[in-house]
């Protein structure tokens, strides 16, 4: 209608002007074509790049629909305002990607840590194994009964220590979200010589040296 009885009239085309129904079926067809690049642009855009957000969650990266969808004010743009949920969702989705991307990547870190611990963990009472074991063989010198049972008895609670962290390896692997606690009645003075020692065999460890009060009665954890 703006076309009919304003656009022509204005250049001077007027029903009695020749090829007056092709220009009126061409600015129609102009403006139809026209109209729908405008509406496809408008409403076909917005679909394009979430389309291509979505490609790129993969890789935990939803960056350009929030450059594209988004102001330089941070305001979401007017073309966009239809799809802010699916937009926001997509935001919120690649926010959450990343975040698991980084803990994958720590937790990654923290395995190589454990398992190079548990490695340390399973060389040192097995080092105590071997030097008690060449000392038994040793055929420069006769040991006693008693040295002999003494050196028998730290074999023996080293293998068992080694078996402890072997089956806290097997079960770690075994248990996909919390590992199950056993729990045991320990005396504290006992255990802690148990842990010292070793230490006090050890030349690293003689200045100063290291030494328990087990003076005090029992105490039970």
């Amino acid at each position: 209608m703006l076309t009919m009885e304003v656009l022509l009239p204005s250049t001077g085309v007027t029903e009695q002007s020749p090829f007056y129904d092709v220009l009126v079926l061409l600015t129609f067809l102009i403006n139809v074509v026209g109209w729908s690049i405008l509406f496809s642009w408008y409403f076909g855009s917005p679909l394009s790049v979430m389309a291509n957000g979505v490609m790129n969650l993969h890789k935990g990266d939803g960056s350009e629909v929030i450059k594209k969808a988004y102001s330089g004010s941070g305001r979401l743009k007017t073309r966009f305002r239809l799809y802010k949920e699916v937009i926001v969702s997509i935001e919120q989705l690649s926010v959450d990607l990343e975040k698991l991307a980084k803990d994958r990547i720590k937790l990654e870190k923290e395995k190589k840590e454990w398992m190079a611990g548990i490695s340390h963990d399973l060389k040192t009472p097995l080092t105590y194994m071997k030097g008690y074991s060449a000392l038994l063989l040793n055929e420069g010198y006769e040991w006693s009964s008693e040295e002999t049972r003494s050196f028998l008895e730290e074999i023996e609670k080293k293998s068992n220590h080694m078996e402890g962290l072997i089956n806290d390896l097997s079960i770690t692997f075994q248990v996909e979200e919390t590992l199950p606690t056993n729990k045991e009645l320990v005396e504290m003075n006992g255990f802690m010589k148990g842990i010292l020692s070793p230490l006090n065999a050890d030349p690293r460890f003689q200045t100063p040296p290291f030494s328990i009060d087990d003076s005090s009665s029992k105490i039970w954890v």
